[in-house]
């Protein structure tokens, strides 16, 4: 049964041809990359193309993955930042509202707070510098490692360690209200 083979399996009997082996690999962290591409540009029709255009980036490019610098879904989610970067440039003035569950109950004044408080961050992790928001969604947001994160964003463990610190200070200093002095980070 091919469903656990390891991702580098997956891709390499991919690499071969076998469509049950990208099938797999492409359900695998198809969910993930459009996370990452949601959090990193606010739009859900940018994370769609994102999403495509970075695994048909890895179709036409699949023997460049090289294992020694990092994990499959490193490789992956370094392809989308790319495509979400450029994206984003292409439309830099998109905006997207947030998508209604009708399934969620009924609650008109706590649903209006606590849209308002999503909403809120979420145009605060938007609004970010790239190198900090991309950071701050690989590691808190899709809770990948330090490591595999400064796979994904080609550069040092520590460097994604400050970025992540320095992109909650921000959003504190974003979301605090008016006058109100920070100190610390999120947790």
């Amino acid at each position: 049964m091919i469903s656990g083979l390891s991702d580098e399996q997956l891709l390499t009997g991919a690499a071969h041809g076998d469509q049950e082996y990208w099938t797999l690999l492409y359900r695998r962290h198809q969910g993930r990359i459009y996370r990452f591409a949601f959090h990193m540009s606010g739009s859900h029709s940018i994370a769609e193309e994102a999403t495509q255009e970075t695994f048909l980036t890895l179709l036409r490019q699949i023997g460049r993955y090289v294992p020694a610098k990092g994990t499959v879904a490193a490789y992956l989610l370094g392809i989308a930042r790319y495509k979400v970067l450029r994206l984003l440039e292409q439309e830099p003035g998109h905006e997207e509202l947030p998508a209604l569950d009708p399934a969620a109950p009924v609650n008109p004044e706590e649903d209006l707070a606590r849209g308002f408080q999503q909403e809120q961050l979420r145009r605060a992790i938007v609004a970010l510098p790239d190198i900090y928001r991309e950071a701050l969604v690989l590691c808190e947001l899709e809770g990948i490692d330090y490591a595999e994160a400064a796979a994904a964003l080609g550069c040092p463990l520590g460097t994604i360690k400050s970025r992540v610190s320095r992109a909650k200070q921000l959003l504190l200093d974003r979301l605090a209200p008016a006058g109100t002095p920070q100190k610390g980070c999120l947790a």
